[in-house]
């Protein structure tokens, strides 16, 4: 019986989890409106929009991408949001391309572009005028590059709780 409800609770979690509701969510707000560990990077306006570094300082950048969790800036693999021209006054880049030096990163996450319309279960962030030399906008403002932010945190916290439980379950 005790197996049962861990198992049972296990499950439950794990369908909790996969419905969406700890999905990441990440759009344009004013600086002042987004906690400083929650800032994906920085931009000159909502759309039409050149970019900065998170870091930046400049009174240029009013608005930022802020993303409900927190995310490291240290570029891991597949967490390249974007890459920008330089760390400020920037045009950016799709995730997939490295032909600009400044990576813009969400350390924990996995991030793609795709053209046109989001796939089931990704949320756009963000999108851009191009595939390169590109200007900023919100969510699907551009239709011609939308980059996509995939919570991976999440699953793997799901996965090593089962396991776990499994463990437990065994003994």
């Amino acid at each position: 019986m005790k197996k049962l409800v861990i198992f049972l609770l296990a499950f439950s979690l794990l369908v909790f989890v996969s419905s969406g509701i700890f999905a990441l969510s990440c759009s344009i707000k004013p600086i002042a409106d987004c906690n400083a560990a929650n800032i994906l990077m920085k931009l000159s306006d909502l759309t039409n929009a050149h970019g900065a570094e998170r870091s930046s300082t400049s009174p240029l950048y009013g608005y930022t991408i802020c993303c409900d969790v927190s995310g490291g800036e240290t570029c891991t693999g597949t967490d390249k949001v974007l890459g920008l021209s330089s760390s400020t006054n920037a045009h950016a880049e799709i995730p997939s391309n490295n032909i600009y030096a400044t990576d813009i990163c969400y350390a924990g996450f996995k991030c793609s572009s795709t053209r046109y319309d989001c796939p089931a279960g990704k949320s756009p962030i963000l999108s851009l005028s191009d595939s390169i030399n590109a200007h900023i906008g919100r969510g699907a403002k551009y239709n011609l590059i939308a980059v996509l932010v995939i919570p991976t945190i999440i699953f793997r916290i799901v996965l090593i709780l089962i396991l776990s439980f499994q463990v437990k379950l065994n003994h």
